[in-house]
């Protein structure tokens, strides 16, 4: 779902674009790249009523994905997280070095 981010949290966008992306395939890490997102967002929202409203949306969404996983270790826990999160690293840098070994990079 594409979002009118605010021009001021243009920072987060591509965290945002990021947990769209991959929303369906992980949830957690969409729910944790949104999260980064909104930490972002606080940093650089002050005073600014359009973010800060965006902010609170972003916060609610946040909410309710916590909710909905709440058994999973990957969200209660910022170490499990982490660990989560380097995982998902990996296995993306492991399928694109395997596609440029085998010469079928794209970029």
């Amino acid at each position: 779902m594409p979002r009118n981010v605010p021009t001021i949290l243009k920072d987060a966008a591509p965290f945002l674009a990021r947990a769209d992306e991959v929303i369906k395939a992980d949830p957690i890490i969409s729910y944790w790249c949104k999260y980064y997102a909104a930490q972002i967002g606080i940093e650089k929202s002050a005073g600014d009523t359009e973010a800060q409203s965006f902010l609170m949306q972003l916060m609610d969404e946040l909410e309710r994905l916590k909710d909905s996983m709440s058994e999973q270790d990957a969200v209660k826990s910022e170490t499990v997280a982490y660990a989560y999160i380097e995982n998902f690293a990996l296995r993306i840098f492991l399928g694109a070095d395997n596609q440029d070994r085998q010469g079928q990079a794209s970029r």
